[in-house]
């Protein structure tokens, strides 16, 4: 089938110039079976085949040490049902994994999230450089109540996009602890935020992982946002091919 190879040869040549992205192809199936509701009447339940894209995004989170970062992943990996309470170093990189379904497709998006620990004693560039190969976006944090550690998020930013310097790295940035705007009144506004992600190339959110407010938002973003880059590159690579 024509369409099949095409999009094969499309995956193949998207994920060789983009490592960051990489793309499974399986088949979901319902058998036909024979159902009794109870009243000794069987019917018929026809079979079905949903063909399933699992498009695979590997994610930077980044930011200073004890902004959040852990703590917002660990709410949206949960639904909202574990907030870390107590500060927790991340020594070095963690890392999770959750799908994301796209709306009104047969795709779906896995997050691949490496949490980069923002204590001093790792925040080296060279020995991040690693976890930082192959990243397809990047989730840099901030904390509204600490004015430097969104001057740091400059910082960070250059370190995840300095290993990609032939194609740059959108993302998003995320101001956390909003729900510290009702008891710290020197808290750092939405347009400091707002200016940084607009200068930068970057989304901006505001969420608190205390409180569960909007924390699902950035990350959705980023898997509706590798899904639509994925779609223009199939786009550009059939109008080559014509």
């Amino acid at each position: 089938n024509f369409c099949v190879i095409f999009l094969l040869w499309a995956v193949y040549f998207w994920t060789s110039i983009d490592p960051g992205a990489t793309v499974k192809m399986s088949d979901q199936r319902d058998d036909d079976v024979l159902a009794n509701d109870g009243s000794g009447v069987q019917r018929s339940m026809k079979s079905t085949h949903h063909p399933l894209t699992v498009l695979r995004c590997k994610v930077a989170i980044v930011g200073d040490s004890k902004v959040g970062k852990t703590a917002l992943k660990e709410m949206f990996i949960s639904g909202g049902r574990n907030y870390l309470g107590e500060y927790n170093m991340t020594a070095g990189v963690d890392f999770k994994v959750k799908s994301i379904p796209i709306p009104d497709t047969n795709v779906e998006v896995e997050l691949y999230m490496f949490d980069c620990g923002g204590e001093k004693i790792f925040q080296q560039r060279e020995g991040y450089s690693a976890y930082f190969e192959n990243t397809a976006m990047c989730a840099v944090i901030y904390d509204v109540g600490t004015p430097t550690t969104l001057q740091s998020c400059g910082r960070w930013l250059s370190a995840v996009r300095h290993s990609r310097p032939d194609r740059p790295i959108p993302g998003v940035l995320i101001a956390n602890k909003v729900d510290l705007y009702k008891s710290k009144p020197d808290c750092l506004n939405s347009e400091a935020g707002q200016r940084f992600a607009s200068t930068n190339g970057l989304k901006f959110f505001e969420a608190s992982a205390k409180e569960n407010q909007d924390v699902d938002a950035p990350f959705n973003f980023l898997a509706n946002e590798f899904y639509r880059q994925y779609q223009l590159h199939l786009e550009t690579v059939k109008k080559n091919t014509r």
